[in-house]
């Protein structure tokens, strides 16, 4: 699989570069996004299974308040 995949990577650089996210998408028409459904489910799973998480929590507080500054719903 490696194979080509230094002449791949700049191919689909350029071929995505006018791309935009999802999420980034939903930020911009105010719609809600999938923050604290991504992030909240990471940081579960990790603390299930006796792993913290520090500082991907302390990113979903930031991001959920961020959102919610700009008025978007954060569930």
């Amino acid at each position: 699989a490696a194979l080509g995949l230094h002449d791949e990577v700049p191919r689909v650089i350029q071929a995505t570069a006018a791309n935009y996210s999802s999420m980034y998408q939903d930020v911009l028409h105010g719609r809600r996004t999938e923050i604290s459904y991504l992030l909240g489910y990471a940081c579960a799973a990790a603390a299930s299974n006796g792993c913290p998480t520090p500082y991907l929590q302390q990113l979903q507080t930031r991001l959920t308040a961020h959102l919610a500054r700009k008025g978007l719903r954060t569930d």
